[in-house]
């Protein structure tokens, strides 16, 4: 079976088409993909921080002892006790 030559020179056309098309679409897919992970970055990045608690375990027994639930006052109390200090609770 043999192609004639307009069929040959359509299959060729039809591949060019194809790697033109795959050329262009692949660069602009990443360029948009890697834009919109840097639009997500810059957010997380322009997000005031999280507070956290003072690293001075007196400061942070205080901020706790203000939480009304059993299981924290407990926790509190026994930090407490155990670093010297002898009311948390001011």
């Amino acid at each position: 079976m043999r192609a004639n030559a307009p069929s040959v020179g359509r299959n060729f056309g039809v591949l060019f088409c194809w790697v033109l098309i795959s050329c262009v679409t692949l660069p602009t897919i990443q360029w948009y993909v890697r834009g919109k992970g840097a639009r997500k970055t810059a957010k997380i990045e322009a997000s005031p921080p999280t507070p956290t608690l003072p690293a001075d375990l007196e400061k942070r027994l205080v901020l706790l002892s203000h939480i009304k639930l059993p299981l924290v006052q407990c926790y509190v109390k026994r930090e407490a006790e155990r670093a010297g200090y002898p009311n948390p609770e001011r």
